[in-house]
C-alpha cells in the first residue's frame, strides 16, 4: 500500500482506522498471489482482477469488488 498516495486515518503504528481511498505502489515486478489480507486491516481483502474475473465468469455471487481509489469505510 502506498501510504503517501492513500487517504487512510491511522492509530498505532500502519495501523488503519478508517480509509477514505487507497493506493497501491507498483507491484509489477514483485511475485504476490491472486488474493490476501493487508496485515494494516486485516478485514479487507485485496484480490487481482484475475480473481474477479473467475467470480464473473463462474457467476460467484455475494462478493463486491472496488477498485482501490474507490474504496471507503
Amino acid at each position: 500500500m502506498d501510504y503517501d498516495k492513500s487517504d487512510v486515518r491511522l492509530y498505532g503504528v500502519n495501523e488503519i482506522e478508517f480509509i477514505d481511498s487507497l493506493s497501491f505502489i507498483d507491484t509489477s515486478d514483485m511475485l504476490l498471489p491472486y488474493i490476501f489480507r493487508l496485515t494494516s486491516f486485516l478485514p479487507l481483502v485485496i484480490a487481482h482482477d484475475k480473481v474477479k474475473q473467475a467470480f464473473e465468469a463462474n457467476n460467484i455471487t455475494g462478493f463486491t469488488f472496488y477498485k482501490p481509489e474507490e474504496f471507503y469505510l
